[in-house]
């Protein structure tokens, strides 16, 4: 119960060689799944997108947006719009 019987999960990156800038794109596809008696959760489909940008050394900048497709349920999720992620990262 609750598993979906069918899910995919994508993921893929290239890295720009002269500016080393990486980009990405992630995706997960949910199948209907059954619930308690004969109740179904509808399919569903998440896809992210993001790029990392090294500044300087040992320090990089990372951008994300999640859920690109605004995908929702009220009942089942996902949450509900799309999710802005932006950091710099810095290691010694």
């Amino acid at each position: 119960p609750l598993r979906s019987p069918h899910a995919v999960q994508f993921k893929a990156r290239y890295t720009v060689a002269p500016t080393r800038t990486v980009l990405f794109v992630q995706a997960n596809f949910l199948d209907a799944r059954p619930l308690a008696g004969n109740q179904t959760a509808p399919a569903s489909a998440v896809v992210g997108v993001g790029v990392r940008q090294p500044l300087y050394d040992h320090v990089e900048a990372f951008a994300s947006l999640d859920n690109v497709l605004d995908s929702y349920h009220p009942t089942y999720g996902p949450k509900p719009g799309r999710s802005l992620l932006l950091s710099v990262r810095s290691w010694f």
